[in-house]
């Protein structure tokens, strides 16, 4: 298997316009993926995203090979810097969501290894980060325990567009990882 170059980038004081960050937020059962580009003016612009379900139904494995297959394409189609993945140690055990116990917090683990092996096979960094980090350089200081749809707001107005949760979770981890990028360099 052929496997496609990874892009360089000329940087700048600030994310060059044109880079393209990955942001994931890993789920056995609905995964969030969103691509986010540096725009002219400093801005972002979404280049693509989606929510990756899974059935119940289905075996692990067989789950995991959806998640794998869906990142594969959208890595290689959009060939970001890095991809940014939701840190799991110890966020969702126990917790509730939607009104349900979380019982599957191994399997969302696995998830985001199986994202990061992804990323790994096609030469892309991978940077984890956990969730209230990422909402407090997005959202800002004192935000570190936003809920899911002060997040989705903060998202549609920096990207203009709404998105749905799950995508909308990765894009602030997407955006985070510009304040990374900058960050890194000084």
């Amino acid at each position: 298997m052929k496997v496609s170059p990874v892009r360089t980038y000329v940087t700048t004081p600030d994310a060059s316009p044109g880079l393209v960050i990955a942001g994931f937020d890993p789920s056995i059962a609905s995964a969030g993926l969103c691509l986010v580009e540096r725009a002219p003016g400093g801005g972002y612009r979404k280049v693509h995203h989606e929510v990756i379900r899974t059935s119940a139904a289905d075996p692990p494995a067989k789950r995991v090979s959806v998640l794998v297959d869906v990142l594969s394409v959208a890595l290689r189609a959009y060939h970001p810097s890095c991809i940014v993945i939701e840190d799991q140690r110890g966020v969702q055990a126990g917790k509730h969501r939607d009104g349900e116990f979380n019982v599957d917090n191994s399997k969302t683990v696995g998830a985001a290894y199986a994202a990061m092996a992804c990323a790994r096979f096609f030469r892309i960094p991978v940077v984890e980060v956990s969730p209230k980090t990422a909402k407090i350089a997005v959202l800002g200081k004192g935000s570190g325990s936003a809920s899911k749809k002060q997040i989705q707001a903060v998202v549609e107005r920096l990207l203009g567009e709404r998105l749905p949760q799950d995508a909308s979770d990765a894009a602030t981890m997407a955006i985070h990882g510009f304040h990374l990028h900058r960050t890194e360099r000084r």
